[in-house]
């Protein structure tokens, strides 16, 4: 059996103590101070090499622009890009176009030959058809042809012009389907 003795003052053995601490906490600064220098290189290298190959990149960059072809890629891409602007705008007006031709094609259809058109007027989708009609039934006639149109709606004739028999001064209203006034 082996005994120790510890003959050491307690002021010593405090002492010592902190010493120890102390050592483990320097030893501690130590190792943090490398690694944030270890960290801080590491940045700074990989900044270095960031740069240099940005550097190498403006260099081919400015190679290419100086050269013939990329002015002649350049200048057909700029024609490239007119055109599909102009394109957008074409296409636009066209998607936002009425198609009157087939609506004015379709009252024409509808008109009898004996009624004769004095004048046409409208607001976006609303018209007004102004006229003569020999005969009442005429005007009825294109009344109803008017009303079984699937393009036309709100088809009106005032009571008035259908008092009369002969000769009659007609005003026919009627609002456009959106669907018939758009391709």
């Amino acid at each position: 059996m082996e005994m120790q003795f510890n003959l050491l003052p307690e002021e010593r053995k405090k002492k010592i103590q902190r010493n120890n601490i102390l050592r483990f906490v320097v030893w501690q600064e130590i190792v943090i101070i490398f690694i944030v220098v270890f960290f801080f290189l590491t940045i700074q290298s990989i900044d270095f090499i960031v740069n240099l190959r940005l550097d190498e990149a403006k260099q081919q960059a400015s190679v290419l622009k100086n050269s013939e072809n990329y002015h002649q890629t350049e200048k057909y891409e700029k024609y490239l890009n007119s055109l599909n602007k102009k394109m957008r705008q074409i296409e636009k007006a066209q998607s936002n176009d009425t198609d009157w031709a087939s609506v004015f094609d379709k009252i024409n259809s509808l008109i009898p030959q004996t009624i004769m058109i004095s004048g046409m007027s409208g607001d976006k989708n609303s018209v007004s058809i102004k006229g003569i009609a020999p005969l009442r039934d005429d005007l009825i006639e294109m009344k109803k042809n008017f009303d079984n149109d699937d393009c036309f709606e709100n088809v009106n004739i005032p009571l008035n012009d259908i008092v009369l028999k002969k000769d009659i001064d007609f005003e026919l209203d009627f609002k456009i389907k959106r669907e018939c006034l758009f391709k």
